[in-house]
């Protein structure tokens, strides 16, 4: 086949894949770009509860429980995590009756700042909207299918930009020569910005969503009938009697220099109990939450996850969702990914653009056409009848 024909056919499957997805890309991109910049969001929405005055060594796991259990008599802890800073509140999860609540705890004085209820908070909001767009579990069908859509609009507007990747930096955007020239500059110029990027958010992003297609899933997905409340009231949290700090200890001695960041207590009988944290390394990707220690509720290790001795897939898995989050670089790389959330919102924006103005261009001609077609009565000429003189 003709190059120039494998071209026409990779911009018309481009131009469907755009067709499909472009909404859903502008939604997702834009929460996505949000979801950066989560943790900054939660302290800016809830500055009173997040914000702390350090004092001293914080109180140990054990203590800090044993203040929430103080002040929330009927709650179950679920969960109690560290901050990233000295002067930011420590978080736990508590769940009182139906109602689970995140709440800021002073790790200093043990007494709780505020507490929201976990889905009012604006972050958790936006993720489930990101994967879920708020209609699970048909919601995640559409947003894996809208990865895959993603893929294949990345690599097919790579082919189609293929010769012109560099020069287009050359060129001016003409802003003022008419919608469809101003966006097909800028589709080109984002696109050939973005190429990399979009390709790296797409195969992430369609990676995490592969849970969709296991059958498993969705079978227990589509058997629950009864509300979340209700499910909440049945798996009623164990009572957590061993010491969290032992676990603590335990857990730094299981792994080399083991930081723990996050405990999280059972919320069955048979659930067990975890210790996430970081092993220290140099790879940039491993989060904060990549290592772990799983103990049965007696006290007695099931499992020991060591990110820097786990497996290939593993490590490639923890690497994925660390590029598709953008957590792993700073302040400038959080900068890089938020504008880069913006760029499927522009490019849908504008492809749609271009396909509008060349639709009508080609319905310009049929009408055209159907008016040259349409019978015309044309005017009789007048016969003027000349009356002969007489003679004389």
């Amino acid at each position: 086949m003709h190059m120039k024909k494998v071209t026409q056919k990779v911009f018309t499957l481009h131009s469907w894949f755009g067709l499909l997805a472009g909404a859903f890309m502008i939604l997702i991109g834009i929460t996505g770009s949000l979801l950066v910049f989560s943790d900054e969001l939660d302290e800016w929405i809830y500055k009173e509860f997040a914000v702390v005055v350090p004092s001293g060594e914080p109180k140990s796991f054990d203590a800090l429980i044993g203040e929430l259990r103080a002040q929330y008599p009927d709650a179950k802890v679920l969960r109690l995590t560290k901050s990233h800073s000295p002067d930011r509140a420590y978080t736990a999860i508590l769940q009182i009756g139906k109602e689970r609540l995140y709440t800021y705890q002073n790790q200093y004085t043990g007494e709780v700042t505020g507490k929201i209820e976990v889905h009012s908070r604006l972050t958790n909001w936006l993720l489930r909207l990101h994967f879920t767009l708020l209609a699970r579990p048909f919601g995640d069908a559409i947003v894996a299918i809208v990865g895959a859509l993603f893929i294949g609009l990345s690599l097919t507007g790579l082919w189609i930009q293929r010769k012109s990747l560099f020069s287009v930096y050359t060129k001016a955007i003409r802003w003022k020569a008419g919608a469809k020239v101003a966006s097909h500059d800028l589709h080109l110029l984002t696109g050939s910005a973005s190429v990399a990027f979009c390709i790296v958010m797409a195969v992430s992003g369609f990676y995490m969503m592969l849970y969709t297609l296991d059958i498993e899933w969705w079978q227990k997905q589509l058997a629950a009938r009864k509300t979340a409340d209700e499910k909440r009231v049945e798996a009623k949290p164990s009572a957590f009697t061993l010491s969290a700090d032992s676990l603590l200890n335990v857990s730094k001695n299981l792994i080399e220099e083991f930081e723990p960041k996050s405990l999280i207590l059972p919320q069955n009988d048979k659930a067990p109990i975890r210790v996430l944290g970081y092993a220290k390394s140099s790879n940039p990707f491993y989060s904060e939450f990549s290592s772990y220690v799983n103990f049965k509720q007696d006290g007695s290790v099931i499992k020991v996850h060591d990110i820097r001795q786990a497996s290939l897939s593993e490590k490639a898995d923890m690497i994925l969702k660390q590029l598709h989050f953008g957590q792993f670089g700073g302040i400038w790389i959080k900068i890089i990914y938020a504008l880069g959330g913006f760029t499927p919102a522009i490019l849908s924006i504008t492809g749609f653009v271009l396909w509008w103005k060349r639709r009508r261009r080609k319905e310009v001609p049929k009408q055209v056409v159907r008016k040259i077609n349409r019978p015309v009565a044309v005017p009789l000429p007048k016969v003027v009848v000349m009356r002969a003189s007489k003679s004389n």
